[in-house]
């Protein structure tokens, strides 16, 4: 396609994927539910609309996107209520991470192995506990990126919203680290799927991976702490030096500073994203720890910050998520999901009884109201940029059988993506924290328009406006 070819595909989609997103919403689904399905409709697998090049551009497009989401997601973290009461942001957490794991694990090795994995198949148990514990390290994952969306979409706000994005940050920095770990472990294990994983093996000196020394072996299981540790320190400092100073209130223009904050947040963040994955830290993370660093600093003008930079935040969103999720939906490989869809679908289910276990037991670990036990672990199914990013790491590191693997994953997170976010939808309006008219339950008077602050006066928007 010649340059102008390829821009007129390009609106195109957008256009199509803009439509069916209002489109979907009238059925109460989520906009981004819309923007997948326009995705994989316009696609290189179905219509073709998007070429294999225009999908590559459009995933070039994600480090902007996951730079904004990133910030987003940070800033919905309310440090003064997690420093009150961190109990139940960490027991959630530690449930859904363990039987989350442990539940897919034990579908992998128990119930479908070599009868219905054909990469495990004429292989060992020890084979499906590498390929399980993976699948159930992926598992834990929860999407930033689409809980932000429908955060923004319904205005959603209130205990519940707060305890769904903490510990949705919380899961994230702990999928990184046992992600890498696990990883490093299985490659460690010397286990071989393909002869090709033999040969690598035998290249690299080793049996298998065995025969590395001590010390390599303890610096490559060390590496990730390392790497989290190093980029929770750039995130503060991002968050401080970066996104502080544009934050303060303007004495002069006020208005046009208004106009300008999204764009320079939009150039930090990228920015910020781009160097941090080009030094090999992790940039998602950062991202998230600046904005939650920028939204919850102590000081006199703190409030009025933190209002800035949701303001800002929200100007941006409806467009990128425009671009993100219908770069995922275009990105999609569809035969391959389609080939993994019952094996998928499976453990998918097994990742589901998980968390609704985990939810309601750490619901009523932490006294959590009632109306919560029933919808909290609708908040956790979606999956999207993390869990893809990591599959992309494994197939990386495990040429052959990772790749293998990486199309089943990318299935399950493909039926998670598309049922979790109405999923959460629903759980706003049922718990009553929606600020969209007629969202139900309350929602109009319970969103970010009614939150009040010190004295009755209002925060949010609703104090920007």
């Amino acid at each position: 396609d010649d340059p102008a070819i390829l821009l007129a595909r390009f609106a195109l989609v957008l256009v199509a994927s803009w439509a069916a997103g209002s489109l979907v919403q009238r059925v109460r689904l989520p906009r981004i539910t819309g923007h997948i399905f326009a995705g994989i409709a316009c696609g290189p697998h179905v219509a073709g609309v998007a070429t294999e090049r225009l999908a590559s551009m459009l995933t070039s497009l994600d480090v902007v996107c996951l730079a904004v989401i990133g910030v987003a997601a940070g800033a919905e973290l309310r440090a003064s209520e997690l420093r009150k009461n961190p109990r139940p942001t960490l027991v959630m957490t530690l449930a859904i991470s363990t039987l989350s794991f442990l539940f897919v694990l034990l579908s992998v090795v128990l119930l479908l192995g070599p009868t219905s994995i054909a990469m495990l198949r004429g292989l060992s148990t020890w084979h499906a506990v590498a390929v399980g514990s993976l699948a159930g390290t992926l598992a834990i994952a929860r999407s930033p990126a689409s809980a932000i969306a429908v955060l923004h979409e319904m205005r959603g706000k209130g205990p519940f919203c707060s305890h769904v994005m903490a510990v949705t940050i919380v899961k994230d920095v702990l999928v990184v680290v046992a992600f890498a770990l696990n990883m490093e472990a299985v490659a460690l294990s010397g286990l071989a799927f393909h002869p090709y994983d033999v040969a690598y093996s035998a290249a690299d000196g080793t049996a298998g991976g065995l025969g590395r020394s001590a010390a390599r072996s303890a610096f490559a299981l060390m590496r990730p702490f390392a790497v989290v540790a190093a980029s929770a320190a750039c995130g503060v400092l991002a968050g401080v030096g970066l996104f502080g100073p544009a934050l303060k209130p303007a004495r002069q223009r006020p208005t046009l500073s208004r106009v300008l904050r999204p764009a320079y947040v939009l150039v930090i963040a990228s920015g910020l994203y781009a160097t941090s994955a080009s030094c090999g830290l992790e940039a998602l993370l950062i991202c998230m720890l600046a904005g939650a660093t920028a939204a919850n600093r102590r000081h006199d003008s703190g409030e009025r910050e933190r209002d800035a930079l949701e303001l800002a935040v929200r100007g941006l969103m409806p467009i990128n998520n425009l671009v993100f999720f219908t770069s995922v939906g275009c990105g999609l490989r569809v035969p391959a999901v389609v080939d993994s869809g019952l094996v998928a679908a499976a453990m998918t289910v097994a990742r589901t009884g998980a968390l609704m276990v985990a939810c309601r037991l750490g619901c009523v670990l932490v006294g959590a109201p009632a109306a919560h036990k029933e919808v909290m672990w609708q908040g956790f199914v979606t999956q999207a940029g993390v869990a893809l990013g990591l599959v992309r790491t494994m197939e990386r590191k495990f040429p052959g059988w990772g790749e293998d693997l990486g199309s089943l994953m990318v299935a399950c997170v493909v039926v998670n993506l598309l049922i979790g976010p109405p999923l959460f939808r629903n759980a706003i309006v049922a718990v009553g924290e929606s600020g969209v008219a007629g969202g139900g339950g309350g929602g109009a008077t319970a969103g970010v328009g009614a939150r009040s602050g010190a004295g009755g006066a209002p925060v949010g928007i609703a104090g920007e406006v």
